[in-house]
């Protein structure tokens, strides 16, 4: 006699699943996420991404110019999602942590001066923004923070500094109708990215004759653009593509 012998094959029964309404969507990426090690459903930064267009990308300090970041401040976005806590030879508190963003992570050091001060906001799948120096050797990336916040109230701090920060002096403004040619460099890192575009928009603002030069740093090349995108320089230009671009990649000549 088999193990089966007695069942009756001719006999079924219908399942009756309950009626449950579905994870939360902040549930089901942690569940993703711990158990296959990345997310299907969206990634939990999706919530603050017009948030992290305002600040640096992990990338940047990865790429063949990350060495230019080495020593600035800048300040980063993204999902705190691991912590260790240390005790100093004085006996204060301080926190090692790894922050990820949408392609990146990176480990910021938080001495016991600031770790006092948002020790509350260090654990894990916290969304946080740090503003810290970064030290970038050969063999090792990190950021020393200088403060960790919540990542909207940083974020929005950040975005008043930089505004700040392109104040142009006026022996540097660019005058009315000044330059035969603009040259605008790509970086390799968001080449894939909608930089271009935003650029090209700013651009067909300023109508002219200034020939427009795009540098692919990525791919090495340079492309002349259409002459719809051709410009008229001056200072509210220049001001908008400072408040877009980093210092040095954009050339009136």
């Amino acid at each position: 006699m088999g193990l089966f012998d007695d069942v009756v094959s001719d006999v079924s029964t219908d399942l009756v699943y309950p009626d449950m309404e579905e994870y939360p969507l902040s549930m089901r990426l942690a569940m993703e996420k711990e158990y296959d090690g990345f997310y299907f459903s969206g990634h939990p930064l999706d919530a603050y991404t017009e948030v992290m267009n305002k600040l640096t990308p992990l990338a940047v300090l990865y790429d063949e110019e990350a060495r230019g970041y080495d020593g600035k401040m800048i300040t980063v976005g993204g999902l705190i999602t691991a912590v260790r806590r240390v005790t100093t030879k004085r006996n204060d508190a301080m926190a090692i942590i790894t922050v990820e963003d949408f392609t990146h992570t990176v480990t910021v050091v938080v001495f016991p001066k600031v770790f006092e001060k948002c020790r509350d906001l260090i654990v894990v799948d916290a969304p946080v923004a740090v503003k810290g120096r970064a030290d970038i050797t050969d063999d090792d990336v990190q950021i020393l923070a200088d403060t960790v916040q919540p990542l909207t109230e940083e974020a929005a701090q950040a975005v008043k500094e930089r505004h700040e920060s392109t104040q142009i002096p006026a022996e540097s403004q660019w005058l009315n109708g000044q330059g035969e040619k603009l040259f605008i460099k790509i970086p390799a890192r968001l080449e894939q990215s909608d930089l271009s575009d935003k650029v090209a928009e700013i651009l067909s603002r300023y109508p002219g004759n200034t020939k427009v030069y795009f540098h692919l740093a990525g791919s090495r090349r340079t492309i002349l653009t259409d002459k719809k995108y051709w410009i008229t320089a001056g200072p509210k230009l220049q001001k908008e593509l400072a408040l877009l671009l980093e210092p040095g990649l954009y050339i009136l000549q």
